[in-house]
């Protein structure tokens, strides 16, 4: 009987991306040769492929990722408001990790870092530059899958047209309220 590989490791052999990507190992070496799957050599002539690598792998690719506990998954907030930032805590519960900012520039640093499940994008606060700041996270494909909701944005069409071709999932009016809002990101945690 095969073991788990032991997913708190740095470095894999092919053997266990095999296991965790559920693919056999030529296709492994197949990934490594086309470039796709970033791997280095060790002195005996094998392939070892680093965490941070195998994960980006992953997400790029679209797989089933263990390296993330599928019930903790995290939102990060970017709202003026600490109180709606509490409420949207409140609201989608505890087996969800919520990091909020009023800072726009913090916020997008939190995304890199956290790579989290769900972006809430105050437009009140980001301004004008909310489509400039998704287009960039779209352009990287480790944030392909990223479910992005943007709030309190002006009930105007063309503006909510230009942040779709953005790249946001949802918009929501200030006039529809927090039970729309958290509506909407649980939409992208389901």
């Amino acid at each position: 009987m095969a073991t788990e590989p032991n997913l708190e490791k740095q470095i894999f052999t092919t053997f266990e991306v095999a296991r965790i990507c559920n693919a056999n190992i030529t296709s492994i070496k197949n990934w490594i040769e086309k470039g796709n799957l970033r791997a280095f050599r060790t002195p005996g002539g094998h392939f070892r492929i680093e965490r941070a690598v195998l994960i980006d792998f992953l997400d790029r690719f679209g797989m089933p990722n263990p390296f993330v506990v599928s019930d903790e998954r995290s939102v990060v907030v970017l709202c003026e408001d600490p109180g709606t930032i509490e409420l949207v805590r409140r609201t989608l519960g505890a087996k969800r990790k919520i990091h909020g900012t009023d800072d726009p520039i913090e916020a997008a640093l939190l995304v890199g870092e956290i790579r989290p499940d769900c972006f809430l994008l105050d437009l009140k606060l980001s301004g004008s530059g909310s489509a400039r700041m998704v287009e960039r996270i779209r352009a990287r494909p480790e944030f392909s899958r990223l479910w992005i909701v943007a709030w309190r944005g002006p009930s105007d069409t063309v503006y909510e047209a230009g942040l779709t071709r953005a790249g946001v999932n949802r918009y929501v009016l200030a006039s529809e309220g927090v039970d729309v809002l958290t509506q909407r990101v649980a939409e992208g945690l389901a």
